[in-house]
């Protein structure tokens, strides 16, 4: 089974690339091939349309909360919310997002996700520092046109499925709380550089807490170890961790990839052990 793991930007370059882990699932083996980089949104959309079976886990919001949509009394169908929001212009849309926060109660300004409070990710009504919301709005259309499956929002093509991913919830089960990417603050550098030397050669440990947890040995680290432990942005070991997920999810798609039974069909949901329980 062919397995993608996406690290998401929502304006890629040549400069900031999307970058992918491409890899293989082979029983409770995850083969890492190789990993490249997308220059365009339209190579994003090509990829999610190339032929399947495959499964990709992606590192942005696919669906927004409903405490964003029910007071713009947006339907909360994702089809029907993303095709509205796919019709505004990135500025326009920043401005509505910004717009809604404002008029919300202060301290509560970005409303979050039922899964976003589980996993402790950002709102995607955040479109600064990270810009998720921005995210969203670049990501989601071309999901939607692909006409893949993306879980659990809107039901395609069963041999292309999409799982919404956080790898930080990968880096957490492995090497818990501690920061692994380089900011631009004095001292900051050595001690993330470390993490992320730790984070890979967890990855790369079949007998630890990756088998543990997600019930995988990821091959093939090796090759890349060196560049994925060099990268201050940790944009290729993301990557990496976005297929863990998508891979984890793949193996229990008879249990519905993995998520609970009240997984929000407007909202999206998280692909992860630590999401996998009942709200």
């Amino acid at each position: 089974m062919r397995v993608y793991g996406i690290d998401f930007t929502s304006a890629p370059s040549a400069r900031k690339p999307l970058t992918c882990a491409l890899c293989r699932l082979d029983g409770e083996r995850l083969l890492l091939d190789a990993l490249c980089a997308f220059e365009s949104l339209e190579c994003f959309g090509n990829l999610l349309c190339s032929e399947g079976p495959w499964v990709a886990g992606m590192d942005f919001p696919f669906g927004l909360p409903r405490g964003f949509l029910e007071p713009l009394a947006w339907p909360t169908r994702w089809e029907r919310y993303v095709t509205q929001a796919a019709g505004l212009p990135r500025a326009r849309f920043k401005e509505l997002v910004r717009e809604a926060a404002a008029a919300r109660e202060a301290g509560q300004r970005h409303a979050r996700r039922r899964v976003d409070r589980l996993a402790g990710s950002q709102s995607p009504m955040n479109v600064v520092r990270p810009p998720v919301g921005l995210m969203f709005h670049a990501g989601a259309p071309p999901l939607l046109a692909s006409g893949a499956t993306v879980v659990p929002v809107h039901a395609g093509d069963p041999q292309r499925v999409a799982v919404e991913a956080y790898p930080r919830l990968v880096a957490r089960a492995l090497i818990g709380a501690r920061p692994y990417k380089d900011e631009a603050k004095p001292g900051d550098g050595e001690p993330r550089t470390r993490a992320r030397v730790e984070l890979v050669r967890a990855l790369g440990n079949g007998n630890g807490a990756l088998g543990e947890r997600y019930g995988l040995v990821l091959e093939g680290l090796d090759a890349f170890a060196a560049e994925l432990a060099d990268e201050p942005s940790a944009d290729r070991v993301d990557a990496v961790m976005c297929a863990v997920q998508a891979a984890w999810a793949w193996t229990r798609r008879e249990q519905g990839y993995g998520l609970p039974a009240d997984a929000d069909p407007a909202e999206g949901w998280i692909a992860d052990p630590a999401t996998a329980r009942p709200t």
